[in-house]
């Protein structure tokens, strides 16, 4: 196996992980004393290569790194990905120039076909429910059925009368929204 010089990339993390609200038995959201939620700290995964699992993380019996976070370089290693393992770890902010492109590690493990098949957890939830999710392009109100119901209810709320009466505000709006054409979603 090649050897590759330490890197950002290549330095094993034991903090690497995925922060989630804590909750009770009942589904309920677990808060401290000052009203905030308890958050557990949670290791990723449920990783795959060639449809093989991956752990992300090395054994707790390893000599050297216990339980840290392998980080990307040494995962590129393990994929036999080794032509890559040295690239740098993100394009700058995390803008890759081309995302079809192996120009960062990142990128290339984004790019791996076991990554792309992962379903996100919003997916995975609504799948559970039957739903299916559709995600549409950013900044095109005019392909997001919401966004064009929307606009249709701010146009039928500007028809109204005008006033200050909260109570008028609100009945407005929910007539509004209830006389949006179906054709408009």
């Amino acid at each position: 196996m090649p050897k590759f010089p330490s890197g950002s990339h290549g330095n094993p993390e034991s903090n690497f992980s995925v922060e989630m609200n804590q909750q009770d038995t009942g589904g309920n959201f677990v808060y401290d004393s000052y009203g905030n939620v308890v958050k557990d700290k949670l290791k990723i995964m449920g990783a795959s290569f060639n449809s093989a699992l991956q752990d992300l993380y090395f054994p707790t019996n390893h000599l050297t790194y216990p339980g840290k976070f392998k980080g990307m370089k040494t995962i590129l290693e393990e994929c036999r990905l080794y032509q890559f393992a040295n690239l740098c770890t993100e394009c700058t902010g995390f803008k890759c120039a081309d995302v079809s492109a192996n120009c960062c590690c990142q990128q290339v493990l984004f790019n791996q076909p076991d990554f792309l098949s992962v379903k996100s957890l919003l997916e995975e939830t609504c799948s559970g429910y039957g739903i299916e999710v559709l995600f549409l392009p950013n900044f095109h109100c005019e392909l997001n059925p919401i966004g064009m119901c929307w606009g249709c209810a701010k146009w039928l709320f500007c028809l109204k009368p005008e006033s200050l009466r909260e109570e008028d505000l609100e009945r407005n709006t929910q007539k509004s929204l209830e006389a949006v054409p179906l054709v408009f979603i």
